[in-house]
């Protein structure tokens, strides 16, 4: 590509783009033929590559396009253009290069023209299409009326009040014109050597580029072009106002009341629509507007667009009272031998910002039927201008005159480096000490704008030093600059400098101006911020609530210091978590910031912005993305590529992304707000401790503690270095770093810094700031992770408390802080404790539904996750179906929440013996797992862990033994020695190893665990009582069952007292009790803890639940050890139909009943009943295991037996564990 103009700043309503894929760039032909062309078009841009003239013409937004293709490239233009950027183009040109070519038969909205040979030969078509091109873009408004309109009307009127040098200002617009090739040199020359020699308005009719430059600017109020071109503005209305008082004084033209005037042009089909839906209500034209007193003139340029689909020919037929423009001040001229072209168009011109009424719309007679539209107008004065009012205000508000009032107009718009350019500018001339001292002031506002924050400081310093030497102390002067400083100071982050500067204006405006003066109002609404941040909100609502109150009395209801206090409202209300409050007032705000500032303002982007944040706030992050990318466009298009709010707009994009759980696209958004933080900042500027904060948050999520501890390191030590020992930002980092040390198990260190930033909020803020809640919560976990559970509800409690009191009680932070409180209550065991703070959350959640599902999601895992420690299964499972239902209806999804609900979910069924639907769910967690990026090694190590222990039970050793090494080797990688959850994956694999007959390797593993346990968990916690209960076990399955005894004693009065008589772990406990004294031959105390086990397994589960099945087993052991064989058969029969209901056909388990009711059938007598059942053990056994298994051994040895001597066995050896 070769680009002859760049597109970076256009000067007419209208490119040019060449496209040839055989261009020679160097060639003679194209220098002509360029040379030619820029008669016309400024912008001008070339191609050899198709695919890219397409990407270039589809970021093109407010220019029409004209295109030359040489028919070699036609086909392939075609074929990669798209049918969205067909309204971007107005007329392609087809240039030949000899070659047969036809363009595609597609229909298309504009037009293409074909036969050109040369350039030149499309000249004077093309020439036309510019200067219709030219009519068609002028800029309206309907109804609702442009901001623009009223910034450009102050701007005009700035340009009408400077007295300068014309010649120097005619030569610096040529010399501008030829930096930028805007014009053809010799035009330039006869330009600035022939400038005074005609008048204004022949420049305007010429073909110097004048009307087309002028217009366009006007239009989109470019500000660079309009400085410029000031003096020209000046220049021109005072000419069209000259000719109007001449020609209202000639008694021929003073006779006439009311008259007609013509204008034909195009309006885009956007536009049309808007038109006629404003019958009777106002339009208006922002830009010099050119008339016809002729009718068929206009008819002729209403006709001109017939062939362009994007345009609708109209014909506005203008009724025009001179009394009104003379009330007005909306001077118009008969242009006559003024003009360049002389008469020929009997033109009449109208000086800028005309409104009419639309009186009448109809299709016109003369024209194709449906293309030509006739609109009736009225000229109507100043007074039916909507933002009059406004507008009026403003003019006292932006006081000075000429090149002063230009600046604030600037300012107002946010063009802070154009002010910056100016206002430098001024300071160098001679000025007086009043002046400079406004000056230096004004430059502090633009360096304000442009965030140099400490370039502003020095100026509004020097701006003060400088008045007091020559303004009396209560000067006005002195409250705005103070008020200023206190801005400035706020936007650094020093509240406390901040307070007392807008006190200090506040002192002096008491004293000068009225008690409802609007800029009273403003340090009012400014003061409300400082408290906002201070936390005081009660006080911060109070100040802007007084200054909306004087700006709604004293100030037109669309200004902007109106919008100003809402956003503040706004800010405020988020920030207190009264969402639907802050809504109301954002868009207030933005509601009139649309109306009264520029298209892409920045204040307007601000809006968005603070709306995406609250949107993210309330977790609809969908609505939160929508926002914040309008601001971030908004802002690209009006800021510089590196301006620091973009950045701030990067990063709150990527805590949207880092809320959602998206942690790639988070990263992004941080970075790319650093790096741009990188090119305006020094390394040590806040913006980028702030960035880095930011970072580290994302790397904690992603469990990279080492990345996350390195960014919260960086972001201590610049906030050491730029601010106070005990400023708030020093807080965020020290949580920040707390966190990871938590996540980390470094304990000791996580509490000491989030008590320092604890103490540095509780010296900062009010003792109920919500910052200072976070800490506490911070600190709350840190304790619970300890396993220091009562220092842990102190500090949730105190979380609690700040919530309550700022929140309310129906808030989701308070929600959230029960719902921590219910998790420590459930790891002590109180859980009807933990029930209740759980279901307190729950009830608030459910009415804060529409904020965010996830959240009560998630409160419903939890309360099951309650009921499944208690033993209610079916209650757990009931919860963790209304989570899981929620999480397949709500999007985003949180897959790292979703996996471990289905972990859970597995664990339950494992539990109920419904081992299909738990490894179902498992699967589904691993899958799950899978899509979390990066790997949650913490989660991932608790499902490998639960999924042996599936297997476990089972009894797939193998299978089993693989996850929980998998398991293991996982977390003594990723997680710090000690932690908890090795404890939990060491006891699995001791279950394995046990099961396996490894009984040493299984007592080791156990030992483990129970160090573990005993390092994080209070004597009395059921984890330890589980530990207890399985090494007891191993020295019952090695036959030391007067070893086991004591550990069973010691589970049984811990799960006693933590998890109540009920507790299906504690079923478990006195089955093994059974089995030890029936194996000791304590048969009555065997037969009653059998007994207490069942009566719990009946109330946990379901009848014939597998765990049940084992107890009945062993009664019937102990009645077939006493030689009550009948009570041991029904027994054994009992828990062989359970095993049949839950197992399948040829499952071990089902072998060691039917060879236990055999021996029953043998030692009574019945050998065809104990030869049949023995039958039934040995085919599965030997199915199952290895010929030379025990069990194998031992069936086939009980029929040897029965067959040689029909069974008179003496003793009963049962098959049960």
């Amino acid at each position: 590509m070769s680009t002859t103009k760049s597109l970076q700043h256009v000067f007419q309503n209208f490119i040019l783009i060449w496209l040839d894929t055989q261009l020679d760039n160097s060639s003679e032909y194209f220098q002509n033929s360029l040379q030619l062309l820029h008669q016309l078009i400024t912008s001008i841009t070339t191609f050899t590559d198709v695919e890219k003239c397409v990407n270039f013409i589809r970021n093109i937004e407010n220019e029409k396009v004209f295109l030359i293709v040489s028919d070699r490239s036609i086909q392939q233009f075609f074929a990669n253009l798209r049918s969205d950027n067909y309204c971007r183009i107005d007329t392609i040109y087809i240039l030949s290069n000899g070659i047969s070519s036809h363009t595609p038969s597609i229909v298309t909205p504009f037009s293409v023209k074909d036969g050109y040979m040369d350039i030149q030969s499309m000249y004077k078509d093309l020439k036309d299409a510019c200067l219709s091109c030219d009519r068609h873009m002028v800029p309206m408004s309907f109804d609702y009326f442009d901001p623009l309109f009223m910034y450009t009307q102050i701007l005009k009127e700035s340009f009408f009040q400077i007295q300068d040098d014309s010649t120097r200002s005619v030569t610096e617009f040529a010399e501008y014109c030829r930096s930028e090739q805007i014009m053809d040199e010799k035009k330039i020359n006869e330009f600035e050597r022939e400038y005074f020699n005609h008048t204004s308005i022949y420049w305007y009719s010429s073909d110097s580029k004048i009307y087309s430059m002028l217009n366009y600017a006007l239009g989109i109020m470019d500000v660079s072009i309009l400085l410029k071109m000031g003096f020209y503005i000046r220049d021109l209305h005072k000419n069209i106002e000259r000719l109007f008082q001449e020609q209202q004084s000639n008694p021929t033209t003073a006779k006439i009341s009311k008259f007609t005037v013509y204008r034909g042009q195009g309006l885009s089909l956007l536009n049309f629509e808007k038109l006629k839906n404003s019958k009777e209500k106002l339009m208006s034209f922002n830009n010099f507007l050119s008339t016809s007193a002729d009718e068929r003139v206009a008819q002729f340029f209403a006709e001109s667009n017939a062939d362009n689909r994007c345009l609708v020919g109209i014909l506005f037929i203008i009724t025009i009272d001179p009394e009104i423009c003379s009330k007005s001040s909306i001077p118009y001229a008969i242009v006559g031998n003024e003009g360049r072209i002389g008469d020929s168009e009997d033109e009449i011109l109208f000086s800028t910002h005309t409104i009419f009424r639309i009186n009448d719309i109809q299709p016109n007679s003369n024209g194709p039927v449906g293309q030509i539209w006739n609109v009736k107008l009225t000229l109507v004065g100043n007074n039916f201008n909507p933002l009059d009012r406004l507008t009026s205000h403003l003019r006292e508000e932006f006081c000075g005159e000429g090149w002063i009032r230009i600046g604030i107009v600037l300012l107002a718009i946010g063009e802070s480096l154009k002010a910056e350019e100016l206002y430098n500018k001024l300071l160098k001339e001679n000025c007086s000490d009043v002046d400079k001292a406004r000056y230096n002031h004004q430059l502090g506002s633009a360096y304000h704008g442009l965030v140099e924050y400490s370039k502003a400081i020095s100026l509004y310093e020097q701006s003060i030093k400088i008045s007091t030497e020559c303004l009396l102390p209560n000067h006005c002067h002195f409250a705005s600059t103070y008020c200023n400083m206190g801005i400035v100071y706020y936007m650094k982050g020093d509240h406390s400098k901040a307070l007392e500067y807008h006190k200090k204006a506040l002192e002096i405006q008491k004293i000068s101006l009225y008690t409802d003066h609007p800029r009273i109002a403003f340090t009012y609404a400014n003061i409300g911020l400082v408290y906002h941040n201070k936390g005081n909100y009660s006080k911060a609502i109070s100040y802007c609530e007084k200054a909306l109150k004087i700006q709604e009395k004293m100030l037109p209801s669309n200004h902007p210091d109106i919008a100003d206090s809402y956003m503040k409202l706004g800010l405020i209300y988020n920030s207190k978590g009264q969402y639907n409050n802050a809504i109301k007032n954002y868009e207030k705000a933005l509601e009139i910031r649309e109306q009264v500032l520029r298209p892409n303002h920045p204040d307007i982007a601000t809006c968005y912005s603070n709306l995406g944040a609250m949107y993210s706030n309330r977790a609809e992050y969908s609505k939160a993305i929508s926002n914040l990318d309008k601001a971030l466009k908004m802002k690209q298009k009006s800021l510089l590529q590196n301006h620091p709010s973009l950045a701030d707009t990067y990063n709150n994009i990527g805590i949207v992304y880092h809320n959602m759980g998206n942690f790639t696209e988070a990263l992004s958004n941080h970075k790319h707000a650093v790096e741009i933080q990188k090119t305006i900042f020094q390394p040590d500027h806040l913006s980028l401790a702030y960035s880095y904060h930011k970072i580290g948050n994302v790397y904690c999520s992603m469990e990279q503690y080492s990345k996350a501890l390195s960014y919260h390191e960086y972001s201590l030590e610049i906030n050491k270095k730029a601010l106070s020992h005990d400023h708030p930002s020093l807080a965020a980092s020290y949580n920040g770093i707390g966190i990871v040390y938590r996540l980390t198990e470094r304990y000791t260190e996580a509490l000491s810094t989030h008590k320092k930033a604890l103490e540095i909020q509780e010296s900062a803020f009010s003792s109920m700031h919500v910052d200072s809640a976070t800490s506490y919560n911070n600190i709350g976990t840190v304790y619970l992770s300890m396993g220091r559970y009562s220092k842990a509800l102190k500090y949730y409690n105190k979380s609690l408390e700040i919530y309550v009191e700022i929140f309310g009680d129906h808030h989701t932070k308070t929600a959230d802080a029960y719902d921590n409180i219910g998790l420590v209550y459930k790891v002590m065991g109180e859980y009807a404790q933990a029930l209740s703070n759980h279901e307190k959350a729950l009830e608030i959640y459910k009415i804060n539904s529409s904020l965010n599902q996830l959240s009560l999601a998630k409160i419903y895992h939890h309360i099951g996750n309650v009921y499944r420690a208690r033993g209610r299964y079916s209650e757990a499972l009931s919860y963790y179906e209304k989570s899981l239902e929620i999480h397949h209806i709500e999007l985003p999804m949180d897959v790292r929440e979703l996996s471990d609900l289905y972990s859970s979910l597995g664990n339950v069924y494992s539990i109920m013996g419904d081992y299909k639907k738990s490894l179902s769910f498992y699967e589904q967690a691993l899958e799950a797992q899978k899509t979390c990026v990066p790997v949650r090694y913490h989660s991932l190590g608790i499902l490998y862990n639960n999924i042996g222990n599936l297997y476990y039970n089972l009894r797939d050793n193998s299978k089993a033994l693989k996850y929980c090494k998998n398991a293991i080797g996982i977390q003594e990688q990723h997680l710090p020695q000690n932690h908890l959850d090795l404890a939990s994956s060491y006891t699995t694999i001791a279950n394995v190893y046990a099961q396996l007959k490894e009984y040493n390797t299984a007592l080791s593993f156990y030992d483990k665990a129970l160090k573990i346990q005993k390092i994080h968990l209070s004597p009395n916690h059921d984890h330890i009582a589980g530990s207890y209960n399985n090494i007891g076990l191993v020295y019952a399955d090695i036959g030391k069952y007067s070893e086991a005894l004591p550990y069973y004693h010691h589970a049984v009065e811990i799960q006693k007292r933590t998890l109540g008589p009920n507790h299906p772990d504690l079923a478990t406990t006195y089955h093994n009790m059974g089995e030890a004294y029936r194996n000791v031959e304590r048969h009555l105390d065997a037969l009653s803890y059998y007994q207490q086990a069942i009566k719990i397994q009946e109330t946990a589960f379901s009848s014939n639940h597998p765990s049940s099945a084992a107890s009945y087993d062993g009664i019937g052991a102990v009645y077939a050890d006493m030689g009550e064989h009948s009570k041991a058969l029904a027994y054994f029969k009992q828990g062989l139909e359970i095993k049949k209901s839950t197992l399948s056909s040829n499952h071990s388990d089902l072998a060691g009943s039917y060879y236990n009711i055999g021996q029953v059938y043998d030692i009574t007598g019945d050998y065809s009943q104990a030869l049949s059942f023995y039958n039934k053990a040995r085919s599965i056994w030997t199915e199952n295991l290895s010929q030379n298994h025990s069990n194998v051994s031992m069936v086939e040895e009980a029929i040897g037996n029965m067959r040689s001597n029909f069974g008179y066995s003496t003793s009963f050896s049962p098959q049960s564990r």
